[in-house]
C-alpha cells in the first residue's frame, strides 16, 4: 500500500522530525527522496527531515507492506511550529 500526505510549510524550517512505526515494514519519502525505513513492527524510528523540506507544498509518502493479519502505519512530524499526524 501507498500512503501520501501533502502539507504546507511557510518559510525556512529550522527543525523537523518524522516519527514512524508500521506493521510490518515501510519505506518513507519526503518530497520524493527516500529518508529511511524499517521492518521491525514494534519500534518507532525518528528521522531528521528538516533538510528535505521546502517553503510551500511538501509531500510525505510511505510504501508500506503487511505480512498477514491486521496492519497499521502511524506517522507524525513535528515541523517547528506545526504538528502533522497521519
Amino acid at each position: 500500500r501507498y500512503v501520501r500526505r501533502t502539507f504546507e510549510v511557510q518559510g525556512e524550517v529550522a527543525k523537523a522530525e518524522l516519527r514512524v512505526t508500521c506493521d510490518n515494514e515501510y519505506v518513507a519519502y519526503v518530497n520524493g527522496k527516500k529518508i529511511g525505513g524499517d521492518a521491525t513492527w514494534n519500534s518507532v524510528e525518528v528521522f531528521d527531515v528538516a533538510k528535505h523540506l521546502i517553503a510551500g507544498n511538501n509531500v510525505l509518502a510511505f510504501e508500506a507492506r503487511n505480512q498477514g493479519g491486521v496492519a497499521g502505519l502511524i506517522a507524525a512530524t513535528g515541523v517547528d511550529p506545526i504538528l502533522l499526524a497521519l
